[in-house]
């Protein structure tokens, strides 16, 4: 039998996502409009001025080895655009706590093996979170 989640008010959906094959995750929220995300933020204290968030990405405020963050959208602004926008935030922090160095200033004609991770690690979370969305009805292919 598998347990369903009850979701906060506001919340239409909540699933995760993974940069890499492995345990370290994100958690992909969903909420029904501007409004409902952005009370949500209200009560998790991000220090940011809230009034013209459409999505985001929060991290913990105690690093954990396996749960990275959390990125958030609303159902009103759901297109390719914002949803590419935060799974960069998410694979930026990602890349940070990897110690990968995306540049290369040796040869810039040349990518080097910390970026074809990166980019692999953005290719690879924009399309869970692009068929989590599709399993929830929420976008269409």
């Amino acid at each position: 039998m598998t347990r369903r989640r009850i979701l906060p008010a506001g919340m239409i959906c909540a699933f995760r996502v993974h940069p890499e094959d492995g345990r370290p995750y994100y958690s992909v929220h969903v909420w029904e409009s501007r409004k409902a995300l952005r009370k949500y933020l209200a009560t998790s204290d991000t220090g940011q001025d809230i009034r013209q968030v459409i999505a985001c990405c929060l991290w913990p405020r105690r690093r954990r080895p396996v749960h990275i963050g959390e990125i958030h959208y609303n159902r009103q602004d759901l297109d390719q655009g914002t949803i590419s926008h935060e799974a960069t935030h998410a694979i930026l922090e990602w890349a940070r706590r990897q110690g990968l160095d995306v540049h290369n200033p040796v040869d810039p004609t040349a990518a080097n093996e910390d970026e074809e991770r990166f980019c692999e690690a953005l290719g690879a979370l924009t399309y869970q979170i692009g068929e989590g969305l599709h399993q929830a009805s929420l976008l269409s292919r």
